[in-house]
């Protein structure tokens, strides 16, 4: 069972490996940035290595705020 939290739209929903594609990071810097409460999942896929989810809105703050966009690293955002 997947569980997401109450009032995130699955269309919304983002999975790791879509938010390093489009925002050019690592699937492992994906997971450091959730591991240190930069960046919020909304759920996670079953399985051990179940992949994390995220709202788009999240996703694209959290890589304006790193200076990220669409893979492109923007500078002098966020300092």
């Amino acid at each position: 069972m997947i569980k997401i939290e109450a009032g995130v739209e699955l269309a919304e929903l983002m999975t790791t490996a879509q938010v390093a594609r489009e925002y050019g990071y690592t699937r492992g810097g994906i997971v450091v940035a959730v591991r240190r409460g930069n960046l919020r999942a909304v759920g996670k896929l079953p399985a051990k290595n179940g992949a994390w989810l995220f709202a788009r809105a999240d996703v694209a703050a959290w890589a304006a705020q790193s200076g990220r966009h669409g893979g492109r690293t923007v500078y002098g955002a966020g300092s």
